[in-house]
């Protein structure tokens, strides 16, 4: 029993990896320009577990960013750069600095921990405050604890309410904000269609959107 578990073990570690590998290469075609991109979310939501993910293509879990932390990732021929900032009340401070030329967001929540939703969406705010053009794509993530999928409306809609973060499709006067229902860590191995990768994907979009106009 423990062989076969061992085999299995090894088996979903080499398609982790090898998803990994042409999901890193995804990102690295798709952004045609530079973009500057804002990592955010309160701490333990799985904001490092992504960044280390898309510049390492690991799965590995990460200690809570307490303090800011800026990370440079190729994609392509150019440079992406992203800002993970601790998600903690005094790390909040600073989230403002990273705003300026700031093309895009990437919002991380923790949805199996809901004692936390009310302090999400006083973060949310804060940083609707700080940037009020730049696109946001919400990643709901976690969603494998809840053994919840997007499909489960209710459940959505009630995450939904209660953070206050919503679907939006923006407009020249309004900031565009996409979610998604994801697990940065058991993100499928199949075609590069899923909710993680078409964050990416609708996020690059509403930046080259932007630029265009």
């Amino acid at each position: 029993m423990d062989k076969v578990k061992e085999f299995y073990t090894k088996f979903y570690d080499k398609l982790s990896k090898t998803y990994d590998f042409i999901f890193g290469n995804f990102i690295r075609q798709l952004f045609t320009k530079p973009a500057s991109i804002v990592f955010l979310g309160i701490d333990n939501a799985g904001k490092t577990s992504l960044v280390r993910k898309l510049k390492r293509g690991t799965n590995e879990t990460y200690m809570p960013t307490r303090h800011a932390s800026k990370s440079d990732i190729e994609i392509g021929n150019l440079k992406a750069t992203v800002v993970d900032v601790g998600g903690h009340k005094q790390a909040r401070v600073v989230w403002s600095n990273y705003f300026y030329n700031c093309d895009g967001i990437i919002f991380i929540v923790d949805t199996s921990d809901p004692e936390r939703f009310s302090e999400v969406n006083v973060a949310y705010k804060e940083v609707r405050k700080f940037e009020k053009k730049a696109p946001i794509a919400v990643l709901m993530n976690k969603i494998d604890l809840c053994g919840k999928t997007e499909d489960d409306v209710e459940w959505c809609e009630d995450i939904k309410k209660k953070t206050g973060i919503f679907d939006h499709p923006g407009s020249e006067e309004e900031q565009p904000v996409n979610v998604a229902w994801v697990s940065i860590v058991k993100e499928s191995s199949e075609a590069l269609t899923g909710p993680l990768a078409m964050s990416f994907k609708w996020l690059e979009m509403m930046i080259n959107k932007k630029t265009t106009n």
